[in-house]
């Protein structure tokens, strides 16, 4: 009867020979790679909180620079609105008047002066 060790042994691979692994240097390779991926996901974090965290003023200095008053202030109410902020009546009735009222010269002025009091506002 043939044997079936040799018959087998063109179709079986041998096993590789035992290679010592030294775990400190892999670990110690990777930990530098580790630590910046950590460090490049935490700026990345970190700048997306400070974007969004002044989104508010970015959108008040587009709407300071709008040359339309009314359509300014349709957007101004709007944010504050958006941000859950009261501000008191007179800022309110000023705002009212370039919404709803004919147009003037000072609405410009007017409206400048809206957005620096919703700045305040908005830090608050």
């Amino acid at each position: 009867m043939a044997d079936p060790h040799q018959l087998l042994s063109p179709l079986v691979e041998p096993p590789l020979p035992p290679v010592p692994v030294l775990a400190s240097v892999s670990a110690w390779s990777a930990a530098p790679v580790m630590g910046t991926v950590l460090l490049l996901a935490a700026l990345a974090i970190v700048s997306w909180l400070l974007w969004r965290r002044n989104a508010p003023r970015r959108t008040l200095r587009r709407i300071a620079r709008t040359d339309n008053p009314a359509q300014a202030a349709h957007a101004l109410a709007a944010l504050m609105r958006q941000r859950g902020l009261t501000p008191p009546l007179a800022w309110r009735d000023a705002l009212d008047r370039i919404r709803f009222g004919p147009p003037a010269a000072e609405h410009a002025q007017t409206m400048a002066h809206l957005c620096g009091e919703a700045r305040v506002l908005l830090k608050a």
